[in-house]
């Protein structure tokens, strides 16, 4: 009788073992903003490779770019939707560009680096703020203040050189990417997660520059641990391409195709994103239109490998 007992107790304990290991916890991952005040830090370093004429040529003109942004951003209580209103601030930019022998710097903080070519846009950008609205389903709306910035910039540059910046202000205006980003709703808190699960989303979107895209992103909770949830994102951006107009040059994207793989840190009790970090192949061929009767056109390739990663810190 006595062994009996301990057999049932024992399958029993079995039994409750085997559910606890089955039926994972689920997380609702909702990035989100408490409210208050925060410091984003984002570090991009990117290498290009531009081909001109032969498209598929081994060597092309090579450049090396590393920039450093801080931002300020400001995040209001939500109000009775659920909608909450942000401000973002461009603190603090340094950049180091090089190219074909040429090296340019700039660096917010101190007026001995500042490139005469990048002074007149990045000091132009420091202090400008940037606001809208932040939606309980996270989608960002109602842009206020790149209008203004883009132009801030065009009256420091020369006449002919704000005439350039003329496809930028279009493609991100308020409007556009209020547009744009309105469109965008949080696709890793749409329902519970557990360890392992993937998901995947697709959507047609046209983009700035690029014209129509097609975008496939996968998503795959990796890991929680202390409230800190690891999500993986593997994404590709295809593009059928757009004509941009850049002062008297007419530039005609033919393709752009993106490979984007992230891993992003989110706290599954407070919705911060502390840190989000990515990796971005760019494929993009063109044909550049140049001024005058009997110019050329100019086929052109450009390849971009780039590491970002963008940190959040709540300051108050």
């Amino acid at each position: 009788m006595t062994r009996n007992i301990l057999t049932f107790l024992m399958l029993v304990g079995l039994i409750f073992a085997t559910s606890a290991a089955t039926a994972q916890e689920k997380y609702t991952i909702q990035p989100r903003f408490l409210p208050g005040k925060y410091v984003q830090t984002s570090e991009i370093n990117s290498d290009s490779v531009t081909r001109i004429g032969d498209l598929d040529a081994k060597d092309g003109i090579s450049s090396k770019q590393q920039q450093t942004q801080k931002m300020l951003l400001e995040a209001s209580a939500p109000d009775a939707n659920g909608t909450q209103k942000m401000k973002m601030t461009f603190s603090e930019i340094k950049m180091n560009q090089t190219a074909m022998g040429m090296e340019m710097v700039y660096d917010s903080t101190d007026k001995e680096k500042q490139d005469p070519n990048l002074a007149p846009i990045f000091n132009a950008m420091i202090g400008s703020e940037i606001t809208f609205d932040l939606t309980k389903e996270g989608k960002s709306e109602n842009f206020k203040g790149f209008d203004e910035l883009w132009d801030r910039i065009a009256n420091s540059l020369p006449a002919g050189a704000a005439g350039m910046l003329e496809p930028m202000k279009e493609s991100m205006s308020d409007q556009m990417l209020s547009n744009l980003l309105g469109g965008f709703e949080n696709s890793l808190g749409k329902e519970p997660r557990a360890i392992g699960d993937t998901w995947a989303e697709t959507r047609a979107q046209t983009l700035p520059l690029l014209g129509k895209a097609e975008i496939a992103m996968t998503h795959t909770l990796k890991s929680v641990k202390d409230d800190n949830a690891v999500i993986a994102t593997d994404g590709k951006i295809k593009t059928k391409g757009d004509t941009v107009e850049m002062g008297p040059m007419k530039l005609n994207v033919e393709k752009c195709d993106l490979n984007i793989v992230t891993t992003t840190n989110v706290n599954t009790k407070t919705g911060l994103v502390s840190q989000a970090r990515g990796e971005t192949e760019m494929d993009l061929t063109a044909e550049m239109d140049m001024p005058g009767k009997d110019a050329p056109k100019m086929k052109m390739r450009v390849s971009t490998n780039s590491v970002s990663v963008t940190t959040m810190e709540k300051v108050n």
